[in-house]
C-alpha cells in the first residue's frame, strides 16, 4: 500500500473549491439511479472486508500544519496530485452543513473495528433544491490563484474504494472533464446541453455501521438529464464526491479512500 505524503494545508483555497463545486448538480436528480454497492468487494462491513490493491488518497490520519487538526490534505509531486477536501451545497437559505461550505474542512474521530480513527464527515439539513455533498479535488490550484482545480490521469486505476457510514442514501460521483464546463476545470460545452451530469453510483444508507464499497469505473452511470458520454473519462479526473439528496437530515462519513488497481 502506498500512502501520499502530507504537507501544509492551503486553508485559503477552501472557499474557491466550494465555489467550483456548488454548481455541480444544477437541474440534476438522483431519481433515475438504482441502489448498488458496486464491484465484487462492495458492501462489506467491519473487519470482514477484502481490501483491493491500490493507492490510498485519503485516510485523514496525518495532522496539518496546525497541531491536532486533520484535514485530509495530501500531496504527491511525482504524480502531480495535490488533494484537498471541501463541502458544497445548493445554497438553500437557512440550511446548515458541517464542515461549513467555503470553510476549512476538518476531520473528526470515530470508532471503526474497535479502534478510533480520523474520518471525513459531513452533517446537515434543510437543503431544498438538490442537496449537498463533500468531495476531494485531485489537483487544487496554486494558493492565491482564481483558476479552477486541475485534472489528473487515473487511467491506470480501475475505480475507487472506501469505507462509508451514512444515515441516508449517498451518491458517490467522479467529476471528469467531459461533464464539467471550462469554468470548473473541464471541457463540457453548455451550448450543446447540460453539464454536470457526472458518472456515479447510488449507495444505500448503512444504518449506523461502517460498510466497505468497491466502485469500479464501469459501475458508475450518468443520471441521464445532461449530455451523454459512453464512460468515465479516466484520463481527465478532477474530483470525487459523496452527495445526498434534498430534504434529508444527513450524517455521512468516509474513510480510507483509495484508487484501486485490481
Amino acid at each position: 500500500m502506498q500512502k501520499l505524503a502530507s504537507t501544509k494545508v492551503h486553508f485559503a483555497l477552501a472557499a474557491l473549491l466550494a465555489l467550483f463545486a456548488a454548481a455541480c448538480d444544477e437541474g440534476g436528480s438522483d431519481d433515475g439511479d438504482t441502489m448498488g454497492t458496486g464491484g465484487t468487494g462492495g458492501g462489506g462491513g467491519g473487519g470482514n472486508v477484502s481490501v483491493p490493491n491500490g493507492v490510498v488518497i485519503a485516510d485523514f490520519e496525518m495532522e496539518s500544519d496546525m497541531p491536532g487538526v486533520h484535514t485530509g490534505y495530501v500531496k504527491d509531486d511525482a504524480k502531480g496530485w495535490e488533494i484537498a477536501w471541501y463541502t458544497y451545497t445548493d445554497g438553500t437559505a437557512g440550511a446548515t452543513i458541517t464542515p461549513m461550505e467555503k470553510g476549512t474542512f476538518t476531520a473528526v474521530q470515530d470508532a471503526r473495528d474497535g479502534m478510533m480513527t480520523w474520518v471525513g464527515q459531513m452533517t446537515g439539513s434543510g437543503f431544498a433544491t438538490w442537496g449537498a455533498g463533500m468531495g476531494l479535488n485531485m489537483k487544487i490550484p496554486p494558493q492565491g490563484s482564481t483558476e479552477p482545480p486541475g485534472n489528473v490521469d487515473l487511467s491506470a486505476f480501475k475505480g475507487i474504494a472506501f469505507y462509508l457510514k451514512a444515515n441516508v442514501p449517498v451518491r458517490v460521483k467522479v467529476q471528469d472533464a467531459q461533464t464539467t464546463p471550462p469554468d470548473g476545470g473541464g471541457t463540457c460545452d453548455m451550448v450543446n446541453g447540460q453539464c454536470h451530469d457526472n458518472f456515479g453510483l447510488q449507495l444505500p444508507a448503512t444504518d449506523g455501521a461502517w460498510t466497505y464499497h468497491v466502485v469500479r469505473w464501469e459501475d458508475m452511470k450518468q443520471e441521464g438529464w445532461g449530455q451523454k458520454f459512453p464512460a468515465v473519462q479516466t484520463t481527465n479526473v478532477l474530483a470525487f464526491q459523496w452527495q445526498v439528496k434534498q430534504g434529508t437530515t444527513f450524517d455521512v462519513a468516509v474513510d480510507d479512500v483509495r484508487l484501486i488497481t485490481d
